[in-house]
Formats: structure tokens, C-alpha cells, sequence
């Protein structure tokens, strides 16, 4: 089962560092491909508003607002938002 982590604006934090992490380990453009599919604007690393909920209910500690910053800088490319939407229009057509 997923951790879900339940902040006010939607963000989901285990899909942003897992996608973010695929990427930096793997390389490659699926990490990418997979997080703007999972994210889908809704829940996307960029959505953070650095309430700082979730650092207070992070059992590790991990400076959450820090690596969203870095989540967003590296995954979330209007153009890879925009490439997303068209293979939608294309494969749901």
C-alpha cells in the first residue's frame, strides 16, 4: 500500500521523489514521462505552497520544501506538461 501523505494543496509527495529519483539514478525520459502522467497538474512538486505541514509529519526529517524545489526544477517542464497532454489527445481520442 502507498504512503499518503495528505497536504492542503494536493501535492503528491511520494510521486514527486520517486519519479525525481528514477531520474537521477536511471536517467533516461520514462522518470519524466511518468511523472507528468501520475502528477497530471494536480498534484505536481510545483503545486507547494511551503506550508511546512508535511515537514511536521515527516518521520525522517527530510527538508520537504527543499527537494520539492528541486522536484520541480528538474520535472516540471511546461514542455513536458504540454508533450503530455498531446499523447492524451492522441492515445484517448
Amino acid at each position: 500500500m502507498p504512503i499518503v501523505c495528505h497536504v492542503p494543496q494536493g501535492v503528491d509527495i511520494p510521486t514527486c521523489f520517486s519519479s525525481y529519483n528514477d531520474k537521477s539514478i536511471f536517467g533516461g525520459f520514462k522518470p519524466q514521462v511518468m511523472y507528468v502522467n501520475a502528477t497530471e497538474d494536480k498534484s505536481a512538486a510545483y503545486k507547494c505552497t511551503q506550508c511546512g505541514v508535511c515537514e511536521k509529519k515527516c518521520p525522517q526529517e527530510i527538508p520537504i520544501i527543499e527537494e520539492l524545489k528541486n522536484v520541480s526544477k528538474s520535472m516540471d517542464k511546461w514542455y513536458y506538461r504540454l508533450l503530455g497532454k498531446i499523447v492524451k489527445l492522441i492515445i484517448y481520442r
